[in-house]
């Protein structure tokens, strides 16, 4: 059974401009990474809301975006801010538990990685809690073991 052409059109249509998920390397070793999925940059920060949320003030004020709207809460915060060429930045900020925050940041309608990721990197370095990485804030420590949710293993593990 074929399809029309224009049904046909719209399909390829939709999976060439809409993007699919991949993960970004945040540091040269490939062992801090972040999810970008449609557009949207994901990282797990290991810091609060609050520090997160005026990281995120800074941030736009460093990078000359003009923030429109703030909604700070106890455990989430959303906060909007505008390009020069107006496109629209969305950072949501949402306590996944006492020690891990999610932080979701969204340039315009298909995304901007360059931007997410500058913003991101302000964030980080104004909120003073560093990442986990996109896996569920594993680290690892020096010989390649993934300690678990940030947590130095004790003695060496048999290779």
């Amino acid at each position: 059974m074929r399809l029309p052409a224009p049904i046909s059109m719209f399909f390829l249509f939709v999976m060439l401009f809409t993007g699919g998920c991949r993960t970004v390397n945040l540091d040269s070793s490939g062992q801090t990474q972040a999810a970008y999925n449609y557009g949207e940059f994901v990282m797990v920060m290991h810091q609060t809301t609050g520090p997160l949320a005026s990281a995120t003030e800074q941030a736009f004020k460093d990078l000359d975006l003009f923030m429109v709207g703030k909604d700070v809460g106890d455990y989430s915060a959303v906060l909007q801010a505008r390009t020069r060429k107006d496109k629209r930045v969305t950072v949501e900020i949402e306590e996944v538990n006492s020690r891990e925050t999610m932080l979701r940041i969204k340039v315009g309608l298909r995304g901007d990685l360059k931007l997410s990721r500058a913003l991101y990197e302000r964030i980080e370095r104004g909120g003073g809690g560093g990442s986990g990485g996109a896996a569920g804030g594993l680290q690892s420590n020096h010989n390649g073991y993934s300690s678990g949710w940030g947590q130095p293993l004790s003695g060496e593990l048999p290779r």
